[in-house]
Formats: structure tokens, sequence, C-alpha cells
């Protein structure tokens, strides 16, 4: 199993391996940086786990 963003592994990744879009939690961004606006919010649309023919696959209740 592979993480990242949408776009960043897409051109190298075989073919073989399942995309699983996820949309995970703003915590690990400030409060601070929550007010400017400047934290995580925009990636955390962009998370992609890629799952190996050999990964169970994954349910909708994992994430």
């Amino acid at each position: 199993m592979l993480a990242g963003y949408d776009l960043e592994h897409e051109d190298v990744m075989p073919s073989t391996w399942r995309r699983v879009r996820w949309l995970s939690s703003g915590s690990y961004q400030t409060s601070a940086s929550a007010e400017r606006g400047d934290g995580n919010s925009e990636n955390r649309h962009r998370e992609v786990l890629w799952c190996s023919p050999g990964c169970l696959d994954p349910t909708p209740t994992l994430f």
C-alpha cells in the first residue's frame, strides 16, 4: 500500500494497483493555521491510497 496525493504517483503506479480516494480529517492543522486558511484543508481532499493486487479490498468503514 502506498499513500500520497492524487497526482503525486499517478504516472508511475502500475495499472494493476487499485486507487482508493479518502478524505482525511483536518486534525493535522493547528487552529491558528485553520483561521488563516493556510492549513492542510485543501490537501486533505487529495488523499489517495494505492493498493497492490495483494492487498485486501478496503471497506468504506475501514477509513
